[in-house]
This record gives structure tokens, C-alpha cells and sequence, in this order.
């Protein structure tokens, strides 16, 4: 698999996480507040945010740490 391909699943799978994380946040959220469209706008805000984090994180440990980490796990 090249290397476009995997980034596109990537997204795509932080993308499907991320909307499992909303619909949780947004129950977690109503069950404070009683409020649906206050619970509905912190859930879609937060979870788009930290999509984006996500994401960003993902790129970053597959460039710069998976293969220091493997290195370190299977020193002798």
C-alpha cells in the first residue's frame, strides 16, 4: 500500500472514531446539563477539534516514533 492510500484510511478511520466520540461526549454532555442543542454544540465543536488532533497525532507517530519505538522494544 502506498503511502497517499494509507494516510486517506487513516483519516477516514479517525473520522469513524471521531463520531463514535461525539455521540458519547454528546450523551455524557446531556446528562450535566438537561440541554439538547448546549450538549449537541460542545459535542460537534470538541470532536472536530480533536479530530483534527487526532489526526495530526497519527501522522506524527507513524513518521517519527513507531520506528524508535520498535527499535527500543526489540533491543537485547
Amino acid at each position: 500500500m502506498s503511502a497517499a492510500p494509507a494516510k486517506y484510511e487513516l483519516l477516514l478511520k479517525v473520522i469513524a472514531w471521531r463520531a463514535v466520540s461525539i455521540a458519547c461526549n454528546f450523551l455524557i454532555t446531556l446528562a450535566f446539563t438537561g440541554e439538547v442543542g448546549k450538549s449537541a454544540g460542545i459535542s460537534v465543536i470538541t470532536g472536530i477539534v480533536l479530530m483534527f488532533f487526532h489526526w495530526f497525532f497519527e501522522v506524527v507517530w507513524d513518521g517519527q516514533f513507531r520506528k524508535r519505538i520498535r527499535n527500543v522494544l526489540t533491543r537485547k
